[in-house]
């Protein structure tokens, strides 16, 4: 055989060997991401079944109709500033679904 041939052969077996790591790299790209997203719903479902989650949702369900109608309320909405969590646990509920709504827009 002459050093061409050798070379060419070479040349094809590490063509190989690199598409066959691309082809590796993306499998594992694609658990890794399966990963992410498991570690994510299995976030959101933790703080889901949270209990002081699940009583301002509660209380969320029979007071927000009276709440939205409220000015008081409406301008504490509106504004930019901290919003006490234990004086108001309905803004846990909306924080849950903040987050949620970030992991579904980053895919």
């Amino acid at each position: 055989m002459s050093s061409e041939t050798v070379g060419l052969i070479l040349a094809a077996v590490t063509l190989l060997v690199i598409g066959a790591s691309a082809v590796a790299a993306i499998v594992q790209l694609r658990h890794l991401r399966a990963s992410n997203q498991l570690s994510a719903l299995l976030e959101i479902m933790n703080q889901w079944n949270q209990p002081a989650l699940q009583a301002a949702y509660g209380e969320f369900a029979g007071t927000m109709s009276r709440r939205i109608s409220d000015p008081e309320y409406v301008t504490l909405l509106e504004s930019p500033s901290f919003i006490d969590r234990e004086k108001h646990p309905e803004f846990l509920i909306f924080d849950l679904w903040e987050q949620v709504g970030t992991y579904a827009s980053m895919g």
